[in-house]
């Protein structure tokens, strides 16, 4: 126990810390106040509660929205952002007019195919570009590893959890088996830590997070984590950072379901984590393998990207037949206008014709 009294303790710790840094190891919380009023004795007793206190000693790491062990797919996305790193090879598989904003680094390969944009830079032993790279392009860069977060063990509970088809049930903090939400289900969830056996999200159904405390929700799950197809997440209030929530995932396949609003980091250190068809997907990937399927959309927790409904209908883009149909109807829509005019002026002359020989 060290005590110290006086009028900073930053002058404190600077007196007596020695040269360079060192690890912190420990956490002081001063207890002060008016002498006789709310000094310390008066708050004896009252304490803190301490939850997920993680300690870190080392260079802080970048952010990405996908950061992979191995390697990352990337299959015709639509508009996405946020800076990519994995330590094999990332992929740009021909896209669908796909963009993405955010720099592009990997340890051994970067292969971008046509109809991709990438808005930033790119840089890893050999760049194949047959896209667009707007930024500089670096090879033979030499890039480091990032090592991926590590996962604190955890004991899921035994009592499983299911949530009836078109039903909602509540679960509080705290230790669970096997959660299943059938389809149109809602769970609700709250700031806290959930260890879970599984967690499986049915087509259409709700994950409802209240963030309103202000502190994260930490969701542990030791063997499966499925979302369903259009599965959405709701947070409340709905303007909480998607920052302050965070899956941790044992298991060694995550699944992001066809249409579905996705929030948060996923850490899956073992995983190969798919982010399906037309899914919404807001906050970071750390995974071993990632793949994201045509249509889907990513940005970082960082992004002010919106997100529609899955359900909403979208503005689409002509091309192929569609263009030529859209065309030829055009034509017929401009030869119809074009007789409808000269009918009109057809009767019109008549109409001189006949008041010049005619008394009207």
């Amino acid at each position: 126990m060290l005590k110290h009294t006086g009028t900073s303790w930053e002058d404190f710790f600077r007196q007596n810390q020695p040269p360079g840094t060192r690890t912190v190891d420990g956490v002081l919380f001063r207890t002060g106040g008016t002498p006789g009023v709310n000094d310390a004795p008066a708050t004896l007793g009252k304490g803190f509660l301490i939850d997920n206190l993680r300690v870190f000693s080392g260079a802080v790491p970048k952010f990405f929205v996908l950061l992979a062990d191995e390697d990352i797919q990337i299959n015709g996305q639509v508009n996405s952002d946020g800076d990519i790193h994995a330590n094999n090879d990332i992929f740009f598989n021909e896209g669908n007019k796909s963009q993405h904003t955010g720099n592009l680094t990997a340890v051994d390969d970067i292969i971008i195919k046509k109809k991709n944009k990438i808005i930033g830079t790119a840089a890893g032993d050999e760049v194949d570009n047959d896209g667009t790279i707007t930024g500089a392009i670096t090879e033979n860069a030499n890039v480091a590893e990032v090592p991926l977060p590590t996962i604190a063990d955890f004991d899921a509970g035994d009592d499983d959890v299911e949530v009836d088809e078109d039903k909602t049930k509540t679960l509080v903090p705290g230790d669970y088996s096997e959660v299943k939400v059938e389809k149109g289900g809602k769970l609700k969830l709250s700031s806290g830590t959930y260890n879970l056996e599984s967690l499986e999200l049915g087509e259409k159904s709700v994950l409802s997070i209240d963030l309103t405390s202000g502190l994260p929700i930490v969701i542990n799950v030791d063997e499966k984590l499925e979302f369903g197809k259009k599965v959405t997440m709701k947070l409340t209030p709905s303007t909480a950072s998607t920052s302050l929530i965070t899956f941790n995932i044992d298991d060694d396949v995550v699944v992001i379901g066809e249409g579905s609003k996705v929030f948060g980091s996923f850490i899956a250190p073992e995983a190969t984590v798919e982010i399906g068809r037309k899914a919404r997907f807001k906050g970071a990937v750390c995974a071993e393998n990632i793949i994201v399927q045509k249509g889907a959309r990513f940005v970082h927790h960082s992004s002010t990207a919106k997100f529609h409904n899955a359900d909403e209908p979208q503005p689409k883009r002509l091309t192929g037949e569609n263009r030529a149909n859209r065309e030829g109807n055009d034509w017929e829509i401009l030869f119809s206008f074009l007789i409808s005019v000269y009918s009109v002026f057809s009767v019109l002359k008549n109409l001189c014709f006949f008041c010049t020989h005619f008394t009207c």
